[in-house]
This record gives structure tokens, C-alpha cells and sequence, in this order.
């Protein structure tokens, strides 16, 4: 079993997380007003992943981790990371707190020995035949086909939860060896 999380403003009910059970893809996503952290810590702590996929940064550009003596240039990039950079995605430093939430989250699980890894799933939507995001009919036939697992819902999917369920996807197909891979290890990488 694996996580992905579609990750939001702490208090917005946008965060989501998509998991699978047995052949079933589960999502469920946090209120409004509820903590999203908590929510999400509260979720993986009960079912304990063996990885987890969030759309959210989990590094800064690389001048922010040079060493205190090193020689800072004008040229060096303060607001991309490469993966940034390839994918066309907005800055770490742009989206601030979530991007220091999502650190302190994976870092929190990493004590754990539960890994997190970043995906954009902006990048996925092309595997489901549009780069819009999908609708839940087409999502829920094309993961069947791809993954052979079956989404269950009992509503309506908010595109959070259809992010999220991208995100599970990326998540999948970084297990079978089928990522693509942006950026650099010194750096940050963004699992696709």
C-alpha cells in the first residue's frame, strides 16, 4: 500500500488523500476547518504506507542548502529548483508555508521509515487523454485499465481528490519503474 496526497492550505479542506486496500483505490479528503497536517499525519499513522506521493515541494532551490561559507553569486537561481525549471511548476519559495509543511511532514514520517516523494500531478493528466484534469468516470475506467485497480466512491471526487488519486498514480508508477524522473538528487526530484 502506498499514499497520495493532494496537499493544501492547512485549514481550506483541500487536501486530499487517495490509498489503495485490497483492489480497491479509497479517497478521502479533510473538512473545512479541519487541520490538514493532522489529517494527514492521522491517516498515515493508521494504515503506514510503505511510501508516500504528495504534490507538494519537499526541497528549496539549491542556494538555501550551501554552506554558510560558500560564495553566494547573483546568477544563482533563489526562486526554481530544476525540476521547477523542466516542468514549468511554481516555486517552493512561492508557495512558502505549504512547501515548509510538506518538509516537516516528510520529515516527521522519515523518522518513521516512511518515505515521501514529490509528484506534480499536473504531469500525469496526459496518461487519462487530455492535459485537463480528468473527470472521475474517465479517471476511475482509465485506472482500471492501467493499474487494474478500482476506484470506489460514494460521491462526487473534488479535483483534490482526483489530484490525489494522480498522485497515487504517480506513486504507481514509480513501482513498476515507469517515472519520469525531473530534476536532480543533489537538488529535489519530481516523480511523474
Amino acid at each position: 500500500m502506498h499514499f497520495g496526497i493532494d496537499y493544501g492550505a492547512r485549514f481550506a479542506g483541500t487536501t486530499a488523500v487517495c490509498f489503495d486496500l485490497g483492489s480497491s483505490l479509497l479517497i478521502l479528503q479533510a473538512a473545512k476547518k479541519q487541520d490538514a497536517d493532522a489529517f494527514c499525519r492521522d491517516q498515515i499513522s493508521a494504515r503506514k504506507p510503505s511510501f508516500v506521493m504528495i504534490d507538494a515541494p519537499l526541497s528549496l532551490p539549491r542556494v538555501y542548502t550551501k554552506p554558510r561559507d560558500a560564495v553566494f553569486s547573483p546568477e544563482d537561481d533563489y526562486f526554481f529548483r530544476e525540476a521547477d525549471r523542466q516542468l514549468g511548476a511554481m516555486s517552493p519559495m512561492f508557495l512558502g508555508g505549504l512547501t515548509a509543511r510538506a518538509m516537516q511532514l516528510s520529515a516527521f514520517f522519515a523518522a518513521q521509515g516512511i518515505p515521501f516523494f514529490e509528484t506534480w500531478p499536473s504531469r500525469l493528466r496526459s496518461y487519462f487523454g487530455s492535459e485537463n484534469r480528468p473527470e472521475c468516470d474517465v479517471l476511475a475506467a482509465q485506472l482500471k485499465k492501467l493499474t487494474g485497480f478500482e476506484l470506489v466512491a460514494d460521491k462526487a471526487i473534488s479535483p483534490h481528490g482526483i489530484d490525489s488519486a494522480l498522485a497515487w498514480f504517480a506513486g504507481w508508477l514509480k513501482m513498476h519503474g515507469r517515472s519520469n524522473v525531473y530534476g536532480s538528487e543533489a537538488e529535489g526530484v519530481v516523480w511523474c
